[in-house]
């Protein structure tokens, strides 16, 4: 899936059997194109670390919810 807006890249799933179950695997190549988000302070920075850990976590959250 390619990215676009603030991030311009790729992501992408890789879903394989793994003994008895599943494993999805999800990876990205982003690169940030917004000229605020590039001059960002380095105070903001884990502000958006910690909003993309949390995003991640909650989706898992919600896959394993809907897989069960």
């Amino acid at each position: 899936m390619l990215v676009a807006g603030d991030l311009q890249g790729w992501c992408a799933w890789q879903v394989t059997s793994e003994g008895t179950g599943t494993r999805a695997v999800f990876s990205q190549e982003v690169e940030v194109t917004s000229p605020m988000l590039r001059r960002a302070p380095f105070a903001i920075r884990p502000l958006l670390r910690g909003n993309h850990t949390h995003m991640m976590r909650s989706g898992e959250r919600g896959l394993r919810g809907y897989l069960t």
